[in-house]
């Protein structure tokens, strides 16, 4: 019951923090305005005409997107020049990842949760392995999944992580500028998404390459604003791990219960 209790608080705390988000990049203007797109095509200044040519890349809602942004005066700055680093991972050989706890965790994209990592099902890389070879992630940087499944994010909490080719991660230059949480929130929502979506290039799967990545515009936000839906995303993971552990405490007992039980018939 009270893990139930624990949950629904979380759901709450993300709604909050999301509608505060969508409040400062004015979506209901921008629903309002979708509403009159009915041309599959969009006349565009010369301004807006950037160096790439895919018709993808000049998709109606899109462009709706930046002309809101414009028009109230929200300023963004690209990726790259908000972080100090985007790298990726890579894979190391099947025979070094195990399920069995070491040292090194290996993320996958089925890792990232909402603003935060997903544990449940871990991998970890083998002590054999040559760690040289790794791209350990601090703490705080933000993963951003772009192969397939794309817009994944999550705030990085534990020590000793690294991550496969198909998720980057991002190391912020100043946090009193773009908070972690608000980033990856961002990222989360269906406008980082849009974003994401329409920069990615595509074979056999969508793909946003490092360099893409870095071109990605995230709305500058007021700070106390920002502060406002991390400190919202913090108690959301809070509710979320506690949940969690109630369950698995309430799982544990009874498999306690029926050892017990078992112990007392034999």
């Amino acid at each position: 019951r009270k893990a139930e209790e624990l949950r629904e608080e979380a759901k709450r705390l993300k709604k909050e923090a999301e509608e505060i988000l969508y409040s400062q990049l004015k979506q209901e203007q921008y629903l309002e305005k979708q509403k009159s797109i009915v041309n599959k095509y969009i006349w565009l200044s010369d301004k807006e005409v950037d160096t790439r040519i895919d018709s993808q890349y000049y998709k109606p809602n899109y462009i709706l997107y930046k002309h809101i942004l414009n028009k109230n005066g929200i300023k963004t700055k690209k990726i790259k020049d908000v972080v100090k680093d985007i790298r990726t991972g890579t894979t190391p050989q099947s025979n070094y990842i195990t399920k069995d706890e070491k040292r090194i965790k290996f993320l996958r994209v089925n890792n990232l949760g909402y603003c935060m990592l997903e544990k449940d099902d871990m991998l970890y890389v083998n002590d054999k392995y040559d760690e040289k070879k790794l791209k350990i992630i601090p703490k705080g940087d933000i993963l951003v999944s772009i192969a397939g499944t794309l817009g994944r994010s999550s705030v990085v909490d534990m020590d000793n992580c690294t991550t496969n080719q198909n998720i980057a991660a991002l190391t912020l230059k100043n946090i009193n500028f773009i908070k972690p949480y608000y980033l990856s929130l961002y990222l989360n929502s269906y406008f980082g998404y849009l974003s994401l979506d329409t920069i990615s290039t595509q074979a056999t799967v969508k793909y946003i390459n490092n360099e893409l990545l870095g071109e990605i515009e995230i709305p500058l936000i007021d700070i106390d604003i920002q502060l406002i839906i991390e400190e919202k995303i913090a108690r959301y993971k809070n509710k979320i791990n506690k949940s969690k552990q109630l369950i698995q405490e309430a799982k544990q007992d009874v498999e306690n219960l029926i050892e017990g039980n078992f112990s007392m018939k034999e």
